[in-house]
């Protein structure tokens, strides 16, 4: 799978580093994994908190059930919330500078997404969550941001693009003519957990190709 092939990235360029799965709607789950990184590297100054998931089929919001709201809550929001209460007493107490950062999403940061009120609302909490922690945690040399993806090629998006009149609609209006990759996120991402963004506290920053801009 893909954390395998970074795996075997890392090794041959000779990074220490520890994979792991975990359930981040599980804070035991989430407390086994930071207690094997501090085995592995003796302290935490970067969580990334990236787990997300869509909502199913589109729909009316009265038309989706309480497992579908839940399922979706349960990753997107909670799994960002118990990575705070797992990560961050830690992080408080080690008295180091560290980053915070969140994947949310163009929708629910500045719009909405057609017919997926249950994803939109989660990520709309999950921005909400960042700058909460944000202005909690300035003082302690803590910076919290998120990064807000626009239509990115993913196995979430995988239906969405295979569907023809559907994605073509979506193209034609991202002035950047493509969707995203993974890696144009990496970039975004590297900045928010390094020194360069040690004034940002709370910033949701859009990685959509210009799709805002219209």
């Amino acid at each position: 799978n893909a954390m395998e092939t970074i795996a075997a990235d890392l090794s041959a360029e000779n990074i220490p580093h520890r994979v792991e799965r975990c359930d981040v709607t599980s804070t035991d789950s989430l407390q086994g994994l930071l207690d094997s990184s501090l085995e592995t590297f003796s302290q935490v100054d970067l969580v990334f908190a990236n787990a997300g998931i869509g909502a199913g089929e589109a729909g009316p919001i009265w038309g989706f059930s309480e497992k579908d709201w839940q399922w979706c809550f349960n990753v997107n929001v909670w799994g960002v919330i118990n990575s705070i209460r797992v990560f961050m007493p830690r992080l408080v107490t080690s008295g180091r500078e560290a980053h915070f950062v969140v994947t949310g999403s163009g929708n629910g940061a500045y719009t909405i997404l057609p017919d997926a009120p249950i994803y939109t609302a989660s990520k709309a909490a999950v921005h909400t969550l960042t700058k909460h922690l944000a202005t909690d945690l300035a003082g302690d040399r803590i910076n919290v941001n998120a990064i807000a993806p626009g239509y990115i090629s993913t196995d979430n998006t995988e239906a969405l693009r295979n569907d023809p009149e559907r994605s073509q609609a979506i193209l034609a209006r991202i002035p950047a003519g493509r969707w995203g990759g993974p890696g144009d996120l990496a970039g975004p991402v590297v900045f928010l957990a390094s020194k360069a963004s040690d004034y940002m506290h709370g910033t949701v920053v859009l990685v959509d190709g210009g799709w805002m801009g219209r």
